[in-house]
């Protein structure tokens, strides 16, 4: 009896063994989580944890320290010293709201922070940029909405995100079923320069289905007057043409694909890829990005394409303020 008692305790330590082993790994979570903003169980994310978004060269954006009682978040925006050459401030808002389930094991999660212009030299300006943040901001929050006249505030659209899930969830049986829900956006300054005011637009959310959807936007300010600067207010002369085959040949550089090979062949809807107006200016360089679906497949992932300014110098306005950024 002995004999078969023994292989069989040994078997039972071992089957614990292995439960302790996967629960720990279960636990904690993947490095691609935390980078990419997946929405990972309150109880299960260690302290400290920090998402990190990556933003064009200009500014690093470190969003979502979470405490273990997910009972506070911060978001802290660093802009080079370089880049600070007017009067600007920047006052923060921010908007959380959380649904949790599973007796807090998992959580639906609204989060929204967002930096507007404040103390401007020129206040007729600072009202303005600010009544767009304000009103993107808005659209942003209200699911994409062209007018956001859906919602009067952010808070009354994350009531409603979460009044979805709810209402989402009441035909299954228990919370163990469900998948929480998450909104990530945030909205930061990524050049400070020359007077321009740049800002980035980034939101992710995930609303059940096969995967989340993610979208960033650029817009860049005039601080003289607070209008929105176009290509057109940057570029001059037949410049169109010219920049549609710097796009193509530094994609081409990007993605490794021979002259010989078409847009089409190498994953894009088409071939060729329209010059768009969401761009992003940094001290050296214009960068151009492409939304997801925008001109490739989702799994493609969004397309980010950079052409230095001394490729551009033929057509960059002399006396705009891309001009005066380059000639600084």
């Amino acid at each position: 009896n002995m004999k078969q008692f023994k292989p069989s305790f040994l078997l039972f330590f071992f089957v614990i063994f292995l439960c302790t082993q996967c629960n720990n790994k279960a636990s904690k979570p993947t490095t691609e989580q935390i980078k990419s903003g997946a929405s990972v169980g309150a109880a299960t994310l260690p302290k400290d944890t920090a998402t990190v978004a990556t933003t064009p060269s200009t500014i690093e954006v470190i969003a979502d320290t979470t405490t273990a009682e997910n009972t506070e978040k911060e978001t802290v925006e660093t802009l080079e010293k370089d880049t600070l050459k007017t009067n600007v401030k920047f006052e923060e808002k921010k908007v959380y709201k959380t649904y949790p389930l599973n007796n807090g094991e998992d959580t639906t999660v609204f989060h929204l922070t967002y930096l507007t212009v404040k103390e401007y030299d020129n206040p007729v300006v600072e009202k303005k940029m600010n009544g767009f943040i304000e009103k993107e901001v808005l659209r942003m929050a209200s699911g994409g909405v062209p007018d956001s006249a859906t919602f009067e505030n952010v808070e009354k659209a994350a009531d409603q995100f979460i009044a979805d899930f709810v209402e989402a969830g009441k035909e299954l049986p228990n919370d163990f079923l469900r998948v929480p829900w998450s909104y990530e956006g945030n909205v930061a300054p990524i050049l400070d320069t020359m007077g321009i005011l740049s800002f980035m637009f980034n939101e992710y959310s995930f609303s059940g289905g096969a995967h989340g959807n993610g979208y960033q936007e650029f817009y860049n300010f005039d601080l003289e007057t607070g209008e929105l600067l176009t290509l057109n207010d940057l570029l001059e002369g037949d410049y169109e043409g010219a920049v549609n085959e710097l796009i193509e040949r530094y994609f081409r550089e990007m993605e490794d694909l021979a002259d010989t090979v078409s847009l089409q062949e190498g994953g894009l809807f088409e071939d060729s890829i329209a010059l768009n107006e969401n761009f992003y200016l940094t001290p050296t360089e214009l960068g151009f990005y492409y939304n997801p679906y925008e001109i490739a497949p989702y799994a493609a992932g969004p397309k980010e394409i950079i052409i230095p300014y001394t490729d551009l110098k033929k057509w960059i306005r002399k006396d705009g303020k891309l001009g005066k950024l380059v000639s600084k």
